[in-house]
């Protein structure tokens, strides 16, 4: 069975939220196609028929606006689920973020209780014999260890050495702080770069998921500071097809079922 990673998860989120959105697209565009035709024979009848035409030319517009308004309500309370839906996911995400960080910093780390015997065995030696020299003494013998392949003592020798290493950076004896710099790219640098980028694609995907999905959701968020945005209706010209026809748009079609936790 495919794992589902949180990646996959937001990704659905997203989807969906446009699935809702062209589920109003749709609706909004068969209420053009009922009241489109009316209102263009109204627009036009008006300059000659005077205040009826203008009074049903007003009725149309009306309905339109009202069937749109309609369809617009469970849009929104779809979008509405999805974000937050999507919000208590953050927490999780982040921890396994850095959970995912701290197995790879670790990967080499001693496994067995051989392993770790042997390396308890050898830091007292490994930490004597770092503590008898400064930052370039220690660079020595950390490459030391890594020409002859001694995987237990460059671990030992790198992590000793750290430790001995911060105090002098913050007291800037020489060296120190450039080595300590390549201690921790050496032990955690693959890490530090797949956590960035894996925060970098969380903030990318919860910023298109929180960002308006629609013009409809973008006019909403600008009337709920008192200002009324009217649709741009263009009724010249044939209206695009949209497909079968169906029922109109309805709380049952906007309903959202949750993508799968990861």
């Amino acid at each position: 069975m495919e794992k589902i990673t949180w990646q996959h998860t937001l990704r659905e989120i997203r989807e969906k939220q446009e699935g809702l959105n062209k589920k109003f697209e749709t609706a909004k565009a068969r209420a053009l196609r009922k009241y489109g035709d009316a209102m263009n024979e109204m627009g036009v009848k008006k300059w000659a028929d005077g205040p009826l035409a203008d009074q049903r030319m007003r009725m149309l517009q009306s309905e339109y606006y009202g069937r749109v308004d309609v369809a617009r309500k469970p849009l929104e309370a779809g979008l509405r689920d999805l974000r937050r839906f999507a919000e208590t996911l953050v927490p999780d995400i982040e921890t396994r973020i850095k959970a995912e960080r701290y197995k790879k910093i670790h990967a080499d780390d001693p496994k067995t209780p051989a392993e770790w015997q042997e390396a308890k065995a050898r830091r007292e030696f490994i930490l004597r014999e770092l503590e008898a020299t400064g930052p370039i003494g220690m660079r020595e013998t950390i490459a030391a260890y890594e020409s002859n392949a001694d995987k237990w003592g460059l671990w030992l020798a790198r992590d000793v050495a750290a430790k001995l290493l911060e105090p002098m950076a913050r007291a800037s004896e020489p060296g120190a702080l450039s080595l300590l710099s390549e201690i921790r790219r050496a032990t955690a640098g693959d890490a530090d770069a797949a956590r960035d980028a894996a925060t970098t694609e969380l903030k990318s995907l919860l910023a298109a998921i929180r960002a308006p999905v629609s013009d409809a959701e973008t006019k909403t968020m600008v009337e709920r500071l008192g200002v009324r945005v009217y649709d741009t209706v263009d009724f010249d010209g044939a209206l695009e097809p949209i497909g079968e026809d169906g029922a109109d748009f309805s709380a049952a079609e906007a309903s959202v079922r949750l993508p799968r936790r990861f």
